[in-house]
C-alpha cells in the first residue's frame, strides 16, 4: 500500500480465496495466493473490493462498490464497476 493512499469505510483486501481448491489429478493448488498492489495516492471508495493479483496504479481512485480483480498500468484513471474496468481518464483528486 502506497503512501498518501485513502481507504473508506467497509474496503476489503483480499489475497486468497479463503479456501484451497486442488486438482484431483495431480495434487496441486489451482488457486494459490496471489499478492495485491495499491500504488501512492489512491482512494479506495466506500464497499470496494480488492481481490488476489489485482494491482492499482499511482493517483487512482476506484468508485464505491467496485470490484478490482484485474492489474491496471494506467495511472490517474477511475476504476469502478463489478468488475472494475477505466470509467475516467487523465484525472487528479484531493484529500
Amino acid at each position: 500500500i502506497g503512501k498518501g493512499s485513502l481507504f473508506a469505510n467497509n474496503v476489503t483486501l483480499s489475497t486468497t480465496d479463503s479456501h484451497a481448491i486442488f486438482c484431483t489429478k495431480s495434487g496441486e493448488r489451482i488457486n494459490p495466493a496471489q499478492d495485491i498492489f495499491i500504488g501512492d495516492y489512491v482512494w479506495l471508495c466506500e464497499n470496494v473490493t480488492v481481490l488476489k493479483g489485482a494491482h492499482i496504479p499511482n493517483n487512482c481512485v476506484c468508485g464505491i462498490g467496485s470490484i478490482v480483480n484485474q492489474q491496471f498500468v494506467e495511472e490517474n484513471t477511475i476504476l469502478a464497476g463489478i468488475p472494475a474496468k477505466i470509467v475516467r481518464r487523465n484525472i487528479r483528486w484531493e484529500r
